[in-house]
């Protein structure tokens, strides 16, 4: 395993190529560390924390939402949509409703707060966008764009499906070689 390309020369035979700095996760994670990091300080001109945002946005598109419903739009465990909620409440950007079908289930509402907000946030957004894709042409964008949507589509599954996404369907040899896994045997 190396930091960096750079670390290559020196490989022993028959060790592990695995560069840190080349690996897609790696890149993925860091990249969305920055764009939260700037988000975030966009966001706290507005007193809206980072892990608000992604909540507002699925909310501004539809609010007809459930705490459930955003849990697998977003891909995390519903006892973190439950605490964010919670905090939402207490800020003032949204109130819970019971549904009058289901007791259980709470139908998420905008407050006028949170739906003024959206004016000023989402510039803050686009322009964070804009900063990280400098340079890209619009053809470059798309390609990363839909890059990074076959990623989701290949690590999607029936827990975790990021905005709607279909998980992807299982080849024969994907099949075998889960078997193999599960009965301790190499593909």
């Amino acid at each position: 395993m190396f930091l960096s390309a750079r670390d290559r020369a020196d490989t022993p035979a028959g060790s592990l190529d695995f560069v840190i700095g080349e690996s897609i996760a790696h890149i993925v994670v860091v990249t969305a560390r920055l764009f939260d990091r700037q988000l975030a300080l966009r966001l706290r001109r507005h007193n809206v924390p980072i892990g608000q945002w992604p909540f507002l946005l699925f909310l501004w598109a539809n609010e007809d939402l459930s705490q459930r419903d955003l849990s697998r739009l977003m891909a995390i465990e519903e006892s973190t949509v439950t605490n964010t909620i919670d905090r939402m409440e207490r800020d003032g950007l949204i109130s819970r409703l019971r549904t009058p079908d289901n007791r259980r289930r709470n139908q998420l509402r905008l407050t006028k707060r949170a739906r003024e907000l959206m004016s000023a946030l989402l510039p803050e957004a686009m322009q964070v966008v804009k900063t990280a894709t400098h340079g890209m042409s619009e053809v470059e964008i798309g390609y990363l764009t839909s890059l990074l949507g076959k990623v989701q589509v290949n690590l999607a599954d029936e827990r975790a499906r990021p905005l709607g996404i279909e998980p992807r369907a299982e080849s024969d040899s994907d099949s075998v070689n889960r078997r193999r896994l599960r009965s301790g045997r190499r593909a």
